[in-house]
C-alpha cells in the first residue's frame, strides 16, 4: 500500500480554454486539429478535453514569443514513413 498521494490533473473544455487565451472557441479548436494544442476527444461530436498542463505549455509559450510546435499532421507522415 503506498502512502503517496496520486496526483489529479485538471480539465479545461473549449469555452474555458478560449475564454482564458481571450479567442473565440472556433480557434481553440484549429489548435486543437493543426496539433498546437493536445486535447482529448470525450464524444464522437466534438466534445473535447484540455489537460491543464498542456494548456498552461501553449499560454506560456504565446505569453513568451516562443514559436509553437509543428502540427501533429507531420509527425504522422513521419510515422506513416516509417511503417511503409
Amino acid at each position: 500500500m503506498s502512502t503517496e498521494p496520486q496526483r489529479v490533473e485538471k480539465y479545461l473544455t473549449v469555452t474555458e480554454a478560449a475564454a482564458a487565451l481571450s479567442v473565440c472557441p472556433p480557434t481553440v479548436r484549429k489548435m486543437i486539429a493543426t496539433g498546437r494544442l493536445s486535447a482529448y476527444r470525450i464524444s464522437p461530436t466534438g466534445h473535447y478535453r484540455i489537460r491543464l498542463s498542456e494548456f498552461n505549455r501553449l499560454a506560456d509559450s504565446i505569453q513568451n514569443g516562443q514559436p509553437q510546435p509543428e502540427p501533429a499532421a507531420s509527425a504522422s507522415s513521419d510515422l506513416e514513413q516509417l511503417l511503409s
